[in-house]
C-alpha cells in the first residue's frame, strides 16, 4: 500500500512567555483538568502520560482530543491537535502542538509551537485562529498562575452566527454605536490602558493585549478583579460569528450571570 503524500512545507507560529511559576506549576496546569478549565477550555479530561489524551471542551460550540505524542514532565509535552476535528486525513495528522518549559528560581520560560499547517489557502483561516487564539489563551494561563492560582475560574463564550463580513461586523461590535463604545481606538497598541462603555451599560478598564481591526480586541478587565475580555469575529471552525469572551476569578456569581444575561442580549440586538 503506497504511503500518501504530506505537503513538504507547512507553517508553524511560536509564542514566549515568562511566568512567575516554576516549571512544575505550569507543567500541572497545561496537563492537569482541575488546572485546565481555570485558565483554558470550559471543561477538560487528560488521560495522563504517553499515548493518554487530552480533550477540550467549550460547551456543545467545539470539543476535541488531542493524542499525547511527547510526555516529558516538567519540561517538553507534544501533543496532536484536536484529532477528531475537522477532516480525517493525512494532512490533518501533521498539525502538532509542543510545550517546551524551562526555568528556575521559580520562574518559567514556556515557548509553545503550533506546527503542520498547510502552505494553501484551505489553511488560512485555521493558522490565523489559533495564531490569536494562543497568544490570549497563554496570557490567560500567565494571567492564572501569577494572580490568581488555585482559584476556581468562572468563564463564558457568546457565539453568534453571522451573514456578513468581518468589517460589516466589526463596526456593530466596535464604535460609537456598538456593543463596545470605545472612542480611542485608532491608535491602541499592546500595553496601552483602556477604557470603554459596553451597551449593556458596564465598563472595562485594563490594559491592550491585542487590537486587530476588524477581527478581535482583547485586553484585561482589571476591574473585574483582574478578569480578561476578548471579542471579535471568527472564521475558523464552523463558519463565521461573532464573539464575546469573559473570564473572572473570585467574583461574586450573581454579577457574573447577570453580566452574561446582558451581553448575550446586547450581541444579538448588536447584529440584528
Amino acid at each position: 500500500m503506497a504511503t500518501p503524500k504530506i505537503e513538504s512545507e507547512t507553517r508553524q507560529h511560536e509564542h514566549e512567555f515568562e511566568i512567575s511559576a516554576s516549571p512544575e506549576e505550569v507543567w500541572r496546569a497545561i496537563t492537569d483538568a482541575t488546572e485546565l478549565v481555570n485558565w483554558f477550555p470550559l471543561d477538560a479530561e487528560v488521560q495522563p502520560g504517553p499515548d493518554g489524551q487530552i480533550t477540550y471542551g467549550w460547551g456543545e460550540a467545539f470539543k476535541g482530543s488531542s493524542r499525547i505524542l511527547i510526555w516529558e514532565p516538567p519540561s517538553h509535552l507534544k501533543t496532536a491537535w484536536m484529532n477528531d476535528i475537522g477532516p480525517a486525513d493525512e494532512h490533518r495528522q501533521q498539525v502538532v502542538v509542543d510545550w517546551f518549559l524551562e526555568g528556575e528560581r521559580g520562574r518559567t520560560r514556556l515557548r509553545l509551537v503550533h506546527s503542520g499547517f498547510g502552505p494553501g489557502q484551505e489553511w488560512d483561516q485555521e493558522y490565523e485562529g489559533t495564531r490569536r487564539g494562543w497568544a490570549f489563551e497563554l496570557y490567560s494561563l500567565k494571567n492564572y498562575l501569577e494572580q490568581h492560582r488555585g482559584r476556581q475560574r468562572q468563564a463564558f463564550w457568546l457565539t453568534k452566527p453571522v451573514p456578513m463580513n468581518d468589517a460589516g461586523v466589526w463596526k456593530r461590535l466596535i464604535g460609537p454605536t456598538g456593543l463596545v463604545r470605545w472612542p480611542d481606538s485608532t491608535a491602541a497598541r499592546k500595553g496601552d490602558s483602556i477604557k470603554f462603555e459596553l451597551a449593556t451599560g458596564d465598563r472595562i478598564e485594563g490594559r491592550v493585549l491585542h487590537y486587530l481591526p476588524p477581527v478581535e480586541l482583547a485586553c484585561t478587565a482589571d476591574n473585574l478583579n483582574h478578569g480578561l475580555f476578548r471579542i471579535g469575529y471568527e472564521d475558523c471552525g464552523s463558519g463565521p460569528v461573532a464573539n464575546i469572551w469573559v473570564s473572572v476569578w473570585n467574583y461574586p456569581e450573581a454579577q457574573f450571570a447577570a453580566l452574561k444575561e446582558r451581553l448575550n442580549q446586547h450581541l444579538e440586538l448588536a447584529l440584528i
